[in-house]
């Protein structure tokens, strides 16, 4: 048998595991629900994060308290963050757009291929 702190440990353990499924599962849930509306909102969120993250290093930069070398090796990992933010977005739309596309093509495949059976039959 284990001993009372450890019972009641292993207990407060449990627990914490169990509230953080429970927790998780719910936010599946609403992700599931609205996915679309959540991630532009998360782009939103993390483009302003990042302008943020910018006019704090440049007034740290204007008050001395970091010099030019750390702030043009943040600025540059803030760029690169934009970039990754900006390339998912265009990503999404390129795929979007291709599959648009692909799906537009097989139409009109399927069409011209009804057509020319229709008119061999003529």
């Amino acid at each position: 048998m284990l001993p009372l702190a450890l019972s009641d440990n292993r207990g407060a353990a449990l627990l914490v595991i169990a509230t953080c499924n429970q927790t998780r599962n719910r936010l599946k849930i609403v992700r599931d629900e609205d996915s679309d509306q959540l991630k532009l909102v998360e782009t939103e969120i993390r483009m302003k994060a990042l302008e943020e993250e910018t006019n704090y290093i440049e007034n740290l930069n204007k008050e001395g308290q970091i010099d030019r070398e750390t702030t043009y090796v943040t600025e540059e990992h803030i760029h690169r963050m934009r970039l990754a933010v900006t390339n998912r977005m265009q990503y999404r739309s390129l795929f979007i757009w291709t599959t648009i596309k692909r799906s537009v093509y097989k139409l009109l495949q399927l069409f011209i291929l009804k057509r020319s059976v229709l008119d061999g039959r003529e």
